[in-house]
């Protein structure tokens, strides 16, 4: 990121945001650490960067597949991610479905970090979950 010319503020954005992808992403599947292959991929683009998150996971991950779904529909049904965070905060302090702790970390990177989140599952059975951050032009700082 530093030979793209990304300031230090953004570079160390970008790595909040892959430290809560990847806790994110860890949760799914029933493999041993041994198992697990996580790739990260990121994408300098001339406006904003992309981060993705690639693990595998099995069957059992259904359910709370469905939940990461609702939750980041959730976070993207706010025009500012601001509203999403209090509301997921306030949730989490009450100990609400909606306030688990994937929710609070998707939000928090959503708001502190304008990031815009989404997953899909591949056809190889790997969860993609990816965090898209604007940068201002010209100077490469983030937004």
């Amino acid at each position: 990121m530093k030979s793209h010319g990304i300031s230090d503020d953004a570079v160390q954005a970008q790595f909040r945001i892959i430290r809560e992808l990847i806790k994110t992403g860890t949760k799914y599947g029933n493999f041993s650490p041994a198992d697990v292959e996580i790739m990260v991929n990121v994408q300098v683009d001339e406006n904003s960067i992309t981060v993705e998150i690639l693990n595998p996971i099995n069957e059992a991950s259904i359910e709370q597949l469905r939940e990461l779904d609702k939750t980041i529909q959730f976070i993207r049904g706010y025009q500012d991610p601001f509203e999403a965070f209090m509301i997921i905060q306030k949730e989490a302090s009450i100990n609400s479905p909606l306030g688990h702790s994937n929710a609070l970390d998707l939000s928090r990177i959503a708001y502190e970090e304008k990031a815009i989140i989404d997953f899909f599952v591949n056809e190889d059975n790997y969860l993609q979950i990816s965090a898209t951050r604007k940068l201002k032009e010209n100077n490469c700082n983030a937004v």
